[in-house]
């Protein structure tokens, strides 16, 4: 379920090779500790493992999912 939503955050972890810091990630939705759902403005690869986690969704169908979702919604994950 969907338990914080924050219209932008930054994102950073990883080492080495694998570190990221991306600034302005937009429409964040979490629902599993530090996993969500949110708009992915560095890349057009969906449908292809390109996280560390999260849910990547193109910045034009996720400001509609944000606006749509509640706190509380159930996401599942196929």
């Amino acid at each position: 379920h969907i338990w914080h939503k924050v219209r932008s955050t930054r994102m950073s972890g990883g080492t080495g090779a694998d570190a990221y810091d991306l600034p302005n990630v937009p429409f964040a939705m979490f629902f599993y500790g530090d996993y969500g759902l949110h708009g992915a403005y560095w890349h057009n690869k969906f449908g292809k493992q390109m996280s560390h986690g999260c849910v990547n969704v193109s910045y034009a169908n996720m400001e509609g999912l944000y606006q749509w979702a509640e706190k509380g919604t159930k996401i599942i994950i196929k």
